[in-house]
């Protein structure tokens, strides 16, 4: 029975090197195929993390912006908070450029802001005069005639024109425009100087 027995048996050894002869090419083949793909999407993720990275680096002059962080607390709208930093909500609108807020600033209970580190705005002051108390439209000899364009608000042509946004009610008295004060794309307002 044992002469049998060795006729039947298998020399694995010969049988495994004979079946990675033959069947190597084609394993190496499919690691390869899976491995190009997936080690360039994992060096393209590294390469975009690397440059978020780069981009977000704080600089000397915004680490001090980064420093101060306000969390909202319920209620809080962005005029009382930069009275809170900055003793006058003038700067309500420096908080929201730092934060990439959009009209109308709606503000989520926990959502924390960065405290940007500007000069405190205070209310232009002016006297009265009768010309400035007038109800009657101004000419346009002491104004500058300015044609709105799309997507533009009070706040930054007001800003353009001044360099101060806040200036924007001297645009709405020389104007008599209505709240909420929306303007639309080609409507002419007088610009006092």
């Amino acid at each position: 029975m044992r002469k049998d027995l060795k006729k039947t048996e298998v020399d694995y050894r010969t049988f495994v090197v004979l079946t990675l002869r033959q069947k190597l090419p084609s394993f190496l083949t499919g690691i390869l195929v899976f491995l190009i793909p997936l080690l360039f999407i994992v060096s393209q993720k590294a390469w975009l993390y690397r440059k978020s990275l780069k981009e977000t680096k704080p600089t000397a002059a915004t680490t001090k912006d980064l420093r101060k962080r306000h969390i909202v607390a319920e209620g809080e709208d962005l005029w009382g908070i930069a009275q809170k930093y900055f003793g006058s909500g003038y700067n309500a609108f420096d908080i929201a450029s730092a934060n990439s807020l959009t009209e109308p600033y709606i503000l989520n209970k926990g959502q924390v802001l960065v405290i940007p580190s500007v000069r405190p705005k205070k209310p232009t002051q002016g006297d009265i005069t009768e010309t400035s108390a007038s109800t009657s439209l101004p000419s346009t000899k002491t104004m500058l005639v300015y044609t709105v364009k799309e997507g533009e608000y009070l706040f930054e042509i007001a800003q353009t024109i001044y360099g101060d946004g806040n200036l924007m009610g001297k645009i709405i008295e020389a104007n008599k425009l209505p709240a909420p004060y929306d303007v639309v794309a080609g409507q002419k307002l007088f610009i006092p100087r």
